[in-house]
């Protein structure tokens, strides 16, 4: 019951502003954007999960944009509302999309409780991928290329398969509790 999308089938940069924008543009009901982190210490190891710390200001936030090029929440064109509502809007789109992540982000961590990894835990920030006002979105940190024992689990094709099942089985039940 969940139809997953990648936004590069190659191992090539994809921009992080093409990233959302695929994710608007298919529609998405959840953004998870999956990293392999590094550390000048070979000793840090661990994966982490990251939300939107807080809503960028509007002139900041990811939007998505129609055929007219304008800004887009919901089914609102914000162009065609007075500045003052246009806040409102775009305040209450991006503080629910937070609290959605939220709650994605605490079903994921509970699945990876049984993941032979360190838990770094659930950290707050405001990178590009975490600011689409409309989509849910959060980015795991799956590892420290830096780290002999990450690295090696990163590349064992086992330890990835049961990273991504925790987090299909997470994905799964936030569709059943938040998207009914």
């Amino acid at each position: 019951g969940i139809k997953a999308h990648l936004t590069r089938s190659k191992d090539v940069f994809v921009s992080l502003h093409e990233r959302y924008k695929i994710a608007n543009q298919l529609k998405a009901e959840i953004f998870i954007s999956l990293h392999s982190d590094a550390a000048n210490s070979s000793s840090v190891s661990g994966y982490s999960i990251f939300s939107l710390n807080k809503c960028p200001d509007m002139d900041k936030a990811n939007f998505h944009k129609n055929q007219k090029n304008q800004n887009v929440l919901g089914n609102v064109i914000l162009e065609n509302e007075s500045l003052e509502a246009q806040k409102i809007i775009y305040k209450k789109f991006c503080n629910l999309k937070r609290n959605y992540s939220i709650r994605l982000k605490n079903l994921i961590l509970e699945e990876f409780k049984s993941i032979p990894s360190n838990s770094r835990g659930w950290k707050e920030e405001n990178f590009a991928v975490l600011k689409s006002p409309e989509i849910p979105s959060i980015l795991i940190e799956m590892g420290f290329l830096s780290n002999k024992n990450d690295e090696k689990n990163l590349n064992n094709p086992k330890y990835i398969s049961n990273l991504m099942e925790r987090i299909s089985i997470a994905v799964s039940k936030y569709k059943k509790i938040y998207l009914k």
